[in-house]
């Protein structure tokens, strides 16, 4: 029992170091390429319902980490609000639909079920970002090892606990992050000759 809590106390700090160092990498190296804001977006509307699921089930550890993780999505928005489009609205907008149908239908019960898939609906877009553009400077590999590190605690601690939720979580994560990280070096070292990435069209702008 005290691995499994002292597992939950790491996962949660990773999270809020995961969460940091991306908007941290963005305003010091006044880099955006390859950030998605509709990924951001997503997540920001995740959390808003992370922490209404919590209030309203009564699980102070979801609400909580809700509560410190929103702050940094605001900050992550501000910093990407030039790359604010239709389809970041769209996608937060649908995504928002989708939630409040979800409570709207099956109650607190079919929103938790819908907020499951949370990460995917996040990690999707930014995905989609890094596979179809080469210039990815905006994206921090010290974001990416901590998300891999982010997905293995929880994934172990959702395993250990018996929380299919935190293993599909970690799951998602993982595999996100590890694209994400395999896209980052590939346009890294394609670009040091100004070359495009293989079958990459030049980078112009993206949701």
């Amino acid at each position: 029992m005290m691995v499994v809590q002292m597992l939950g106390v790491l996962a949660v700090v990773l999270t809020f170091a995961r969460l940091g160092s991306q908007p941290w990498h963005n305003l010091r190296s006044g880099h955006l390429d390859g950030v998605s804001a509709t990924a951001l977006g997503n997540n920001l509307v995740s959390d808003v319902f992370w922490l209404w699921f919590g209030l309203q089930a009564g699980l102070a550890p979801v609400w909580i980490v809700a509560v410190l993780a929103l702050p940094i999505d605001v900050l992550s928005m501000v910093v990407v609000r030039s790359r604010i489009n239709r389809w970041t609205v769209a996608s937060a907008t649908a995504w928002t639909v989708a939630l409040v149908g979800a409570w709207w239908v099956a109650g607190l019960g079919g929103l938790g079920a819908v907020l499951v898939v949370s990460v995917a609906v996040a990690m999707a877009p930014q995905m989609l970002a890094v596979i179809r553009y080469p210039r990815l400077t905006g994206l921090s590999l010290v974001t990416v090892g901590l998300s891999l590190a982010d997905a293995a605690v929880w994934g172990v601690y959702g395993a250990m606990a018996g929380d299919v939720t935190l293993v599909f979580y970690g799951v998602v994560l993982a595999v996100g992050a590890t694209v994400i990280g395999w896209r980052v070096v590939v346009t890294s070292l394609s670009g040091r000759d100004g070359s495009a990435a293989p079958g990459v069209a030049a980078y112009t702008s993206h949701p």
